[in-house]
């Protein structure tokens, strides 16, 4: 298992090998919480923690303090700015948001030259994510002149030449996502499945320019509009309310139509990372 830690700035920390090897095991372990009190009600997941050894290692002493110095600045920027950094698994693409909160030291050996540090990890945003991206157009050709014929059933009335395009959502259950919508558009609208995803209406148009962009997030429920010049405009009272701008992606075969282009990045969760042993 390929494992490294990145913190929200980006610094990366590699720790399957060399001089930073970590003990992955309680990776693995995870645990929902009842609901309820004469009866179950349901399962949650609240704010968990777990340990994780690294074994740190040096060349020389000096080599060894270098490395412990490295780790503590890599995980203590998150704790200072209150921003999760990412436990990734390369294997796999699978990350788990979390902090690095405390550490202890032990086994101290080879002449000062190797030591193993646990680390305390807490997250209130438990279970391993991976981010599926996919991309729409609305200049989509249909070459197929008998018409279309889908497996499912759809609500939806099909014409010869519709910009119909399928989504194939690789998840178990419906997932957060983020949403990024290229100019030029004007009052960008996406059909996914039964919801309707939009902002800008006839009488209050929403304009994307040249190079600009809209990014839709369902985990911070926000809806901002990045223009060519950089400047970020929050346009969340702009969005069709109509429709749940913010509606999680189903799972299985949904039909998307759009008026513009853009990537969807469906967010899926599972409780253990995918297991990948070889």
């Amino acid at each position: 298992m390929k494992l490294y830690y990145i913190n929200h700035k980006g610094e990366k920390l590699y720790l399957s090998g060399g001089d930073f090897t970590a003990d992955g095991a309680s990776l693995f372990d995870w645990e929902f919480e009842e609901v309820g009190a004469d009866y179950i009600i349901g399962f949650c997941q609240k704010v968990i923690s777990f340990k994780l050894p690294i074994l740190i290692q040096g060349h020389s002493r000096a080599a060894l303090s270098e490395n412990l110095k490295r780790i503590h600045d890599v995980a203590s920027v998150d704790i200072a700015n209150m921003r999760m950094g990412k436990l990734w698994i390369e294997d796999t693409d699978e990350y788990l948001p979390c902090y690095l909160t405390g550490s202890s030291k032990s086994g101290w050996g080879n002449g000062l030259r190797e030591v193993v540090e646990t680390f305390d990890a807490v997250t209130d945003k438990p279970g391993w994510h991976k981010d599926y991206k996919y991309t729409f157009s609305s200049a989509v050709a249909n070459n197929d002149d008998s018409g279309l014929d889908y497996e499912y059933d759809y609500p939806y009335d099909y014409t010869y030449g519709s910009n119909i395009q399928l989504l194939d959502c690789e998840t178990v259950e419906g997932s957060d996502f983020e949403l990024v919508i290229y100019g030029p558009a004007t009052n960008p609208e996406i059909h996914i499945g039964e919801n309707i995803y939009a902002v800008g209406t006839g009488s209050n148009p929403v304009e994307v320019y040249g190079s600009g962009y809209i990014t839709v997030n369902s985990i911070n429920s926000s809806v901002l509009h990045t223009a060519v010049n950089g400047q970020i405009y929050d346009i969340y009272n702009d969005r069709v309310k109509d429709y749940d701008i913010f509606a999680k992606i189903p799972p299985g075969k949904s039909v998307v139509q759009t008026n513009c282009f853009f990537d969807l990045y469906v967010k899926q969760k599972r409780n253990e990372p995918t297991w990948n042993l070889q």
